[in-house]
């Protein structure tokens, strides 16, 4: 009879510390990043937008060349939605600036931990963008006749 109550009160026991820890996953976890909308790029500057999350402010936004590794190449940037201007439909749109001209680029977007400057949720799906090449025509405005 001992025998048949430890090994019920076992299988009662597990499901539960199971949800303890799911829901401890889903409390204390940061969300993953929002999707990102591409706003438009230049030679050296690609610019992006995203609604900001109401639970957080903190994001970082990561961005490499298409073919180089985020591990060993990706560069990145810290922003707190609460210090950025908002365009009038509520997003926050950023530079990135310093970027090669002709190159392909992948881009994301993290959000960080409230209470950790390092620890991010999943990010966003990412982007690939293509800067402008330079480009070897005079302007009509540079023409001098």
């Amino acid at each position: 009879l001992i025998k048949e109550r430890a090994v019920a009160l076992c299988s009662i026991v597990a499901p539960v510390s199971s949800l303890a820890a799911s829901v401890q996953n889903i409390t204390m976890g940061v969300p993953a990043g929002p999707k990102l909308d591409f706003v438009g790029a230049s030679e050296t500057i690609i610019t992006v937008s995203f609604n900001p999350l109401n639970s957080h402010d903190q994001y970082v936004l990561q961005w490499k060349e298409y073919h180089q590794k985020w591990e060993t190449d990706g560069q990145s940037k810290k922003m707190n939605s609460t210090e950025m201007t908002k365009t009038g439909n509520g997003k926050i749109q950023t530079n990135i600036q310093g970027l090669n001209p002709g190159a392909t680029y992948t881009v994301r977007l993290r959000v960080l931990a409230e209470e950790s400057s390092s620890e991010a949720g999943k990010a966003s799906p990412e982007l690939i963008i293509d800067t402008e090449a330079v480009s070897c025509t005079p302007k009509p405005s540079c023409i001098i006749l």
